[in-house]
């Protein structure tokens, strides 16, 4: 009897450690993770998928989280983005948008380098990298396994948002920061991701929130990445995603192309350099990465990217050798072209991922 007591106070015991090491983690999963409503999402601030993992647990094979998503899949608008597009009209109906869009698609023309059909832009006074010799050399990412945390993503001014209407028009009692996860960067976010995860990559997506107040948000985002680079080592991709906000001539400038039939928010890789006092040691294994994505980019889906931005910034995109800074369309872009856009994209990260698999 006395044994069996012993045992069973050591099974409470163990059961007990159980339960307060689960309380303990749900506490820590939940502080932190704060957007600028006020909201805790589920978590800590981040969704995390190994795609290994979560085969196993749907009792899936891990070849059904890897089929490349169809061109339907890439190019259907959600239901609620459709809604919101309703509700925007109804909204604004008794208001007259202003003509002050100007779409334009950017080409090769914009660009100081042009090798084959990728252009970069270089902004930098005393940097002339050899192009063509850095796609040559191809990237420095190598990738154990896939599934695995592969890819951050994340977004330094997480409230950046997009237009609702259609009709072209611009709208000055439009906000273009919004607070709902479902219409700013954190939707594009997502939509990546989704995308990450049809193709078999693992991934991070940070959905904390940087930009309640603007002035730090890149200190804080780079503490973030940082954390999330030591915490899983695994990771070999850093990805910040925003939205650019263009004028020219009193228009707000709209850089669009068509994709397969659909129009997206044509997207913008920016990576920085060791100038001007900017300390950057691994800039050129940055820029190898980018050039890599122009690659994928221009001949999967010719016409989606701007020239490669090649300027004298760091922002985070010193955190790895394989970090870029996104910029999806403008805050004049539909929110329906700039989730085609982040899909479309998803999936160039995800070429470069799998190539890189050993």
């Amino acid at each position: 009897m006395q044994k069996n007591a012993s045992q069973d106070r050591r099974r409470l015991a163990a059961a007990l450690a159980v339960l307060t090491a689960a309380a303990i983690l749900a506490i820590r999963v939940t502080v932190g993770a704060r957007r600028a409503d006020g909201t805790v999402p589920e978590g800590d601030g981040r969704a995390i998928t190994n795609i290994a993992e979560q085969a196993d647990e749907d009792g899936k094979g891990s070849s059904d989280k890897r089929t490349a998503p169809t061109a339907d899949a890439l190019t259907q608008t959600p239901e609620d983005v459709l809604a919101m597009q309703k509700e925007f009209r109804e909204r604004y109906e008794t208001d007259d948008g202003e003509e002050a869009v100007r779409e334009v698609f950017y080409v090769a023309e914009h660009a100081t380098d042009l090798v084959g059909n990728v252009a970069v832009r270089n902004a930098t006074q005393t940097l002339t990298p050899d192009v063509a010799a850095l796609l040559e050399e191809g990237p420095s990412l190598t990738v154990a396994d896939a599934a695995a945390p592969t890819v951050l993503i994340f977004h330094t001014h997480t409230s950046e948002s997009y237009a609702l209407n259609t009709d072209g028009l611009y709208y000055p009692d439009a906000p273009t920061h919004r607070t709902a996860a479902d219409r700013n960067m954190l939707r594009i976010g997502d939509e990546l991701c989704g995308v990450l995860a049809r193709r078999g990559v693992g991934y991070i997506h940070d959905t904390n929130v940087y930009d309640d107040d603007y002035d730090g948000a890149y200190a804080r985002s780079r503490e973030t990445a940082l954390n999330y680079l030591k915490q899983y080592p695994t990771l070999k991709i850093a990805v910040d995603v925003h939205r650019d906000a263009l004028q020219e001539g009193g228009f707000h400038i709209k850089p669009t192309a068509v994709v397969n039939g659909k129009k997206a928010a044509q997207i913008m890789i920016l990576t920085g350099a060791e100038e001007n006092g900017i300390e950057f040691p691994h800039w050129e294994s940055n820029l190898r990465f980018a050039l890599s994505l122009q690659k994928i980019a221009q001949e999967k889906y010719t016409g989606l990217m701007k020239p490669v931005f090649f300027c004298p910034r760091r922002y985070n995109m010193d955190v790895t050798e394989n970090a870029v800074l996104l910029e999806i369309g403008t805050e004049v872009n539909t929110l329906e072209e700039a989730i085609y856009s982040a899909r479309l994209i998803g999936d160039v990260i995800a070429d470069a991922v799998l190539a890189a698999q050993g």
